[in-house]
């Protein structure tokens, strides 16, 4: 690390009384250019013996990859599918729906997210990573290729491992996120009035079942 200006003689400090040198922990991107500079001091026969071995082990099976479905899962398939999108879209729902009821904890506001290529200041909203399940992201969005079931409009911009999109209102957003009758982005909590919330940012305040008016902002 030295060699390459990564780490001052400084650095390495004694690890304890018997004098044993320690090396300071190398960040992923110090590695990086240590590999480099080994790299570019070997010679041409050394660097083409490296290459024929990298060749040989990308020809190895991947580890951890499905390349069949376990005969466990076969008999019955489609029931199997059908309850893990059932597991995962009630994971989902119950996911947003805590996120609509949230409560911004204070210093939240101040924080800034980016998302895509935008960076904003969080302010009033409420903001959620999470993980979707391959499956349900399918169901919802359609193939990654495509995303066949999102209209052209509202893809932003898309690269290999990315795709930002952007739901214009909540009338499209509950068409595209409602699976067998239920939308994670609406709901209602009997025991606030029969509130009903939305991710459009209002309670509505339900009255002899009629919506009344707008309450407050929940996002």
């Amino acid at each position: 690390m030295v060699k390459y200006g990564i780490k001052g003689i400084a650095e390495f400090a004694a690890a304890d009384d018997d004098s044993i040198i320690s090396e300071p922990e190398a960040l992923p991107h110090e590695v990086m250019k240590m590999a480099a500079g080994e790299w570019g001091e070997m010679s041409g026969v050394l660097k083409n013996a490296w290459k024929d071995r990298c060749v040989s082990i990308n020809q190895l099976p991947v580890l951890g990859v499905f390349h069949v479905v376990p005969p466990v899962l076969v008999s019955n398939l489609n029931g199997h599918v059908m309850q893990s999108l059932t597991y995962e879209f009630d994971r989902f729902t119950c996911l947003i729906r805590q996120a609509l009821k949230s409560k911004l904890q204070i210093g939240d506001s101040l924080k800034e997210k980016t998302f895509g290529k935008e960076k904003f200041e969080l302010g009033d909203k409420v903001w959620r990573t999470f993980y979707f399940n391959h499956l349900l992201k399918i169901t919802i969005f359609g193939e990654w290729d495509s995303f066949s079931r999102v209209h052209r409009g509202e893809i932003v911009y898309k690269k290999r491992m990315t795709r930002v999109i952007h739901i214009g209102s909540k009338r499209r957003l509950v068409e595209l996120f409602s699976l067998n009758g239920v939308c994670p982005f609406t709901m209602e909590d009997n025991s606030r009035r029969n509130a009903v919330y939305c991710c459009g940012g209002k309670v509505v305040d339900r009255s002899n079942g009629s919506i009344d008016r707008l309450h407050h902002c929940v996002k």
